[in-house]
C-alpha cells in the first residue's frame, strides 16, 4: 500500500534547492568600523576648528573695524582666535533660529529625493540598456539616451549652485553673529571710554611715554608686537602708534 507524502515533509530535491539558493541581500545594510567612526569624528573636529577660527577672526576684525583700526596690524595668536570663536558661538549661537534652518535642510533633502525618484532611476536604467520607463518608450533609442543624459546634466547644473548657496547660507550665520558681536563689544567700550580715565576697564588708563616725553593718556583697544591702538582721552580719538621706543605707565 502506497502512502502519500505528508504536506510537512519536503523532498530532497526541494531541500537541496533551498540550500543552494543564496540569501537575498539587504539593500539597507550600513556597516561602520571603529576606524570609520574615528574618521567621522576627526572630520567633525576639523570642521569645528575651522568654524571657530572663522568666527574668531571675523569677530576681531569687526571689533577693530568699528574703531576705525586696520585689523592686519593686530594679528591674534591662534589660541586666542579659537577662544574668541568659542565664546561668540556659545553666547550668541543660542540666538540662531533652529526651525527655519531645519526646514531649509528638509526642503533641500526632499527636492533631491524627488529628483532622483523621478529621473535618476530612469537615467540609470536607460544607460544600463534596461527597459525604459513608459514615458520614454515611444522615443527612439538615441532620444532616450540623450534625454537621460540631459536630465543628469540638468540635475547637476541645478544641484551644484543650490548646494553652494546652502553652504554659504549656513556659513554666513556664524559670520553675522561674529560681526554683530564685534560691533557690540566696540560700542560698549566706546560708551565706557567716553568717561575718560574714570572708565572701569580691565587694562585701566595708562600713560604712553617715549623716553621722558608724555605722548598721550589713553585706554587700550588692542596691541601687537609692533603697534598699539588706544583711545586718546585728551583728543577723544583713536590712535595707532608703533611700540618701538615707547613705554606704558598705568595711572589708574
Amino acid at each position: 500500500m502506497e502512502h502519500e507524502p505528508m504536506l510537512n515533509q519536503s523532498s530532497p530535491t526541494a531541500a537541496e534547492g533551498r540550500t543552494r539558493s543564496p540569501d537575498k541581500p539587504s539593500h539597507f545594510q550600513i556597516k561602520f568600523s571603529p576606524l570609520d567612526l574615528l574618521k567621522i569624528v576627526g572630520g567633525m573636529v576639523v570642521l569645528l576648528g575651522l568654524l571657530l577660527h572663522l568666527v574668531g577672526v571675523a569677530t576681531h576684525s569687526a571689533y577693530l573695524r568699528e574703531w576705525g583700526v586696520e585689523a592686519a596690524l593686530f594679528p591674534r595668536p591662534l589660541d586666542r582666535v579659537l577662544i574668541d570663536g568659542y565664546e561668540v558661538l556659545l553666547v550668541s549661537g543660542l540666538k540662531i533660529s533652529i526651525l527655519p534652518n531645519l526646514l531649509i535642510l528638509v526642503a533641500f533633502a526632499a527636492a533631491v529625493t524627488l529628483y532622483w525618484t523621478a529621473f535618476g532611476e530612469a537615467s540609470r536604467r536607460i544607460d544600463a540598456m534596461e527597459a525604459a520607463p513608459a514615458w520614454l518608450e515611444r522615443l527612439p533609442r538615441w532620444a532616450q539616451l540623450l534625454s537621460a543624459r540631459f536630465v543628469v546634466v540638468l540635475g547637476i547644473t541645478i544641484a551644484v549652485p543650490l548646494a553652494m548657496w546652502l553652504i554659504s547660507y549656513f556659513l554666513a550665520q556664524p559670520v553675522v553673529l561674529a560681526e554683530n558681536s564685534g560691533k557690540a563689544q566696540a560700542a560698549k567700550q566706546r560708551e565706557q571710554f567716553a568717561k575718560g580715565c574714570q572708565a572701569a576697564t580691565p587694562t585701566g588708563c595708562f600713560e604712553l611715554r617715549r623716553g621722558t616725553e608724555l605722548v598721550a593718556r589713553g585706554l587700550l583697544i588692542d596691541g601687537s608686537q609692533e603697534y598699539i591702538a588706544f583711545y586718546d582721552v585728551g583728543t577723544s580719538g583713536v590712535r595707532v602708534v608703533p611700540r618701538q621706543g615707547t613705554s606704558f605707565v598705568r595711572i589708574r
